[in-house]
Protein backbone atom coordinates (compact mmCIF):
# COMPACT_ATOMS: atom_id res chain seq x y z
CA UNK A 1 0.00 0.00 0.00
CA UNK A 2 1.25 3.20 -0.90
CA UNK A 3 1.45 6.38 1.61
CA UNK A 4 -0.59 8.79 1.15
CA UNK A 5 0.62 12.10 -1.05
CA UNK A 6 1.42 14.94 1.32
CA UNK A 7 1.37 18.43 0.70
CA UNK A 8 2.80 21.17 2.59
CA UNK A 9 1.79 24.55 3.09
CA UNK A 10 4.19 27.03 5.05
CA UNK A 11 3.33 30.81 5.77
CA UNK A 12 6.01 33.72 6.19
CA UNK A 13 5.79 36.86 6.38
CA UNK A 14 9.60 37.46 5.38
CA UNK A 15 11.62 37.93 8.64
CA UNK A 16 12.90 34.33 9.07
CA UNK A 17 14.64 33.34 6.51
CA UNK A 18 17.18 31.22 8.06
CA UNK A 19 14.38 29.70 10.06
CA UNK A 20 12.31 29.06 6.52
CA UNK A 21 15.81 27.28 5.09
CA UNK A 22 16.22 25.20 8.25
CA UNK A 23 12.54 23.92 7.82
CA UNK A 24 12.79 23.66 4.07
CA UNK A 25 15.37 21.46 4.79
CA UNK A 26 14.03 19.43 7.27
CA UNK A 27 11.42 18.59 5.01
CA UNK A 28 13.55 17.68 2.30
CA UNK A 29 14.84 15.31 4.63
CA UNK A 30 12.09 13.17 5.37
CA UNK A 31 11.60 9.34 4.79
CA UNK A 32 8.57 10.03 2.59
CA UNK A 33 8.77 12.87 0.87
CA UNK A 34 6.27 15.69 0.40
CA UNK A 35 4.56 15.78 -3.42
CA UNK A 36 4.42 19.78 -3.21
CA UNK A 37 5.76 22.16 -1.08
CA UNK A 38 4.01 25.55 -1.05
CA UNK A 39 5.17 28.77 0.47
CA UNK A 40 3.18 31.64 0.85
CA UNK A 41 4.54 34.61 1.63
CA UNK A 42 1.55 36.65 3.62
CA UNK A 43 1.90 40.55 2.33
CA UNK A 44 6.11 39.74 2.36
CA UNK A 45 8.30 38.94 -1.16
CA UNK A 46 9.84 35.35 -0.88
CA UNK A 47 13.62 35.02 -0.33
CA UNK A 48 14.93 32.35 -3.08
CA UNK A 49 13.18 28.93 -2.32
CA UNK A 50 14.40 25.59 -3.93
CA UNK A 51 13.35 24.56 -6.95
CA UNK A 52 10.85 22.08 -5.70
CA UNK A 53 9.18 24.53 -3.68
CA UNK A 54 6.65 26.47 -5.21
CA UNK A 55 6.10 30.63 -4.06
CA UNK A 56 3.08 32.56 -3.82
CA UNK A 57 3.20 35.91 -2.88
CA UNK A 58 0.36 37.39 -1.69
CA UNK A 59 0.56 41.43 -1.96
CA UNK A 60 -1.31 42.18 1.45
CA UNK A 61 -0.99 39.59 4.71
CA UNK A 62 -4.26 38.08 4.94
CA UNK A 63 -3.87 36.80 8.47
CA UNK A 64 -2.98 33.21 9.26
CA UNK A 65 -6.40 31.83 7.97
CA UNK A 66 -6.38 33.93 4.76
CA UNK A 67 -2.51 32.40 3.96
CA UNK A 68 -3.35 28.86 4.67
CA UNK A 69 -6.45 29.09 2.17
CA UNK A 70 -3.51 30.48 -0.47
CA UNK A 71 -1.85 27.63 0.06
CA UNK A 72 -4.62 25.09 -0.37
CA UNK A 73 -5.86 26.59 -3.08
CA UNK A 74 -2.50 26.45 -4.35
CA UNK A 75 -2.21 22.82 -3.36
CA UNK A 76 -5.41 22.08 -4.66
CA UNK A 77 -4.61 22.80 -8.16
CA UNK A 78 -2.13 20.74 -8.47
CA UNK A 79 -4.64 18.15 -7.73
CA UNK A 80 -1.75 15.71 -6.83
CA UNK A 81 -1.92 15.54 -2.51
CA UNK A 82 -3.88 13.28 -0.16
CA UNK A 83 -2.65 14.95 3.27
CA UNK A 84 -1.93 18.53 4.00
CA UNK A 85 1.07 19.64 6.87
CA UNK A 86 0.28 23.42 7.53
CA UNK A 87 3.52 24.86 8.92
CA UNK A 88 4.84 28.30 9.95
CA UNK A 89 8.04 28.93 8.83
CA UNK A 90 9.17 28.84 12.49
CA UNK A 91 8.68 24.97 12.60
CA UNK A 92 11.31 22.63 12.17
CA UNK A 93 10.49 18.37 11.78
CA UNK A 94 12.19 16.80 14.32
CA UNK A 95 12.75 13.48 12.92
CA UNK A 96 12.85 12.23 9.15
CA UNK A 97 10.04 10.02 9.91
CA UNK A 98 7.34 13.26 10.30
CA UNK A 99 5.34 12.57 7.13
CA UNK A 100 5.43 8.45 7.01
Amino acid sequence: MRHPRVGVAILTMGTRSAELADLLESVAGQDTPAARVVVVGNGAPLPPLPEWVTGVELPENLGVTGGRNAALARLREFGDVDVVVNLDDDGLLISPDVFT
